[in-house]
């Protein structure tokens, strides 16, 4: 069975956010997104799935930002440990 969020002795959090171009063309000064992610023993963060955003334009960063994130090491039960879920990601533009 795969290990979620609430398996986990603590939540982990976010240690570094990737850094990525924000699209020129994006209106927004505030982008909601939600991508499904696995979070490696090591802490590292690989995209599996954009699943909304709510502004397009930015969908093409998201692998960049995703994938150069780093949080904090998964535990359960003391043991590092890989975990997948939904990160609800908001960015507000620099």
């Amino acid at each position: 069975a795969e290990i979620g969020i609430s398996d986990l002795d603590l939540k982990p959090t976010v240690l570094r956010l990737g850094r990525f171009r924000w699209p020129s063309r994006l209106r927004s000064v505030l982008v909601k997104a939600v991508v499904k992610v696995e979070l490696n023993e090591k802490g590292n963060v690989k995209l599996l799935e954009i699943k909304s955003v709510s502004d397009e334009s930015i969908r093409r960063a998201l692998p960049t930002l995703v994938n150069a994130s780093k949080f904090s090491v998964p535990h359960k039960n003391g043991q590092a440990v890989k975990v997948i879920f939904n990160w609800p990601l908001i960015l507000k533009k620099p």
